[in-house]
């Protein structure tokens, strides 16, 4: 993805034929961001010339272009409601709230993860744990 920065160089390089034309091209690209606002958008008058390079002295201009320059800032509004929304999840837990605090809940839910890597090694097929048995016939052992 196109950073935010990358977005409003690529567009103030562009030149427009009217200044609503570069002011819709702006807010266009600021529809697309998650987390930021336009802080301000400046448009720039050019005067056009007919033909290439430098024009001469003598020269009117033909036309008139227009530049888009906009700054951002992060939305921070948008931000915090993002964080409000995704920072809560539901455990289930048979425990006696005066037993346990929500905090040592969350824990023991977190600290669940490395007991179960602890036994990972058992779905391992290099482990073979179904090819390893012991079974007595008489008085004899056999691995």
């Amino acid at each position: 993805m196109i950073t935010i920065e990358k977005q409003l160089f690529h567009l103030q390089a562009k030149r427009f034929n009217c200044a609503v034309d570069a002011t819709e091209a702006v807010e266009e690209i600021a529809k697309k961001w998650k987390f930021h606002k336009l802080k301000d958008i400046e448009i720039i008058e050019y005067l056009s010339y007919e033909g290439k390079g430098r024009p001469k002295k003598y020269q009117a201009p033909t036309g008139i272009k227009y530049q888009a320059i906009a700054e951002n800032e992060q939305d921070v509004n948008k931000i915090e409601r993002t964080k409000m929304k995704e920072a809560h999840y539901i455990i289930g837990s048979n425990t006696d709230p005066k037993e346990l605090s929500d905090q040592a809940v969350v824990l023991a839910y977190k600290e669940q993860n490395q007991v179960e890597r602890g036994f990972r090694f058992l779905k391992d097929p290099l482990f073979f744990t179904s090819t390893l048995f012991v079974k007595n016939q008489g008085e004899s052992w056999h691995y």
